[in-house]
């Protein structure tokens, strides 16, 4: 969330956050003075001076690189063009860098599209140096998370800082990992539904088979079909999709061992019968 609006217009004339004096100017262009209108970098070295040393448009995207008075390149910030005024964006750092912080765009964002597509245009720092106030040095401290917030479709939410809480919700469980220092979140393979209609809440369920003669399926979401003596199960394409066939395995008449059993036992039945009557 944007403030101070008011600050950040007063220092769209000045070449803040580049250090005072600088030129903004390569050879082949001048970067508009209410492009970039704030930046905050920590982690810094505080022997080093640190500078936008490129910047380079790939169609709608825009990013700036970032590296020090050492040589070393310490990652990029890449902007949309189509973003809002006093957009800001989080930089982002190569691996090993100590680098971490935001940068603040202004209406120049629009301005910049002007330059070639896919081609880097290089600063030094007498062009692009950031204001060394505006570089925090922590020395001899770890990284930590400062503040937890929801990225999603290039929109930053509201940050949560303090004591953050983490909350089961409907078929989510945290467990605590002390001994690896983490949180392990699952999803509950098993939920417990009596009709069809609380199926519908999960989403996995709502264009799928939820029963077949109310045998649900396994976690893999199967359901075997076996035939069995004299049945057999095949599977075609039909007129209107998948068919299942289920039918007698060749031909079946009275003739099988099973009548045959019948009809012995009959026999045998009527035989004794005869015997118990004729006495």
């Amino acid at each position: 969330m944007i403030q101070n609006p008011s600050w950040l217009n007063e220092n769209s004339t000045r070449t803040y956050p580049f250090k005072e004096g600088c030129t903004l100017r390569t050879g082949e262009y001048t970067i508009p003075t209410n492009f970039l209108v704030d930046v905050i970098l920590s982690g810094c070295d505080p022997v080093c001076r640190y500078r936008v040393n490129y910047i380079e448009r790939s169609n709608t995207t825009i990013s700036l690189g970032v590296a020090d008075s050492e040589g070393q390149f310490h990652g990029v910030v890449n902007v949309e063009v189509s973003e809002p005024r006093y957009t800001t964006q989080y930089f982002q750092p190569t691996e090993g860098s100590t680098l971490s912080g935001r940068f603040v765009f202004g209406e120049g964002l629009k301005e910049i599209t002007n330059i070639e597509n896919n081609k880097r245009y290089y600063f030094g720092f007498p062009s692009t140096e950031i204001e060394p106030a505006q570089c925090v040095p922590l020395p001899n401290q770890f990284n930590y998370v400062t503040s937890l917030s929801r990225f999603e479709d290039g929109v930053t939410g509201p940050r949560l800082t303090g004591d953050v809480k983490l909350i089961e919700g409907d078929n989510i469980s945290i467990t605590a990992l002390p001994a690896m220092n983490a949180f392990r979140f699952d999803a509950w393979k098993e939920y417990n539904c009596e009709c069809a209609e609380d199926l519908e809440k999960y989403t996995r369920c709502k264009n799928c088979i939820k029963t077949i003669n109310s045998m649900r399926p396994n976690d893999a979401g199967n359901i075997d079909i076996i035939g069995g003596q004299f049945i057999q199960v095949t599977s075609t394409m039909g007129i209107n999709g998948p068919v299942i066939k289920i039918s007698f395995a060749g031909e079946v008449d009275c003739c099988c061992t099973a009548c045959d059993e019948m009809k012995d036992l009959r026999n045998r039945v009527e035989g004794a019968l005869s015997t118990f009557y004729g006495q």
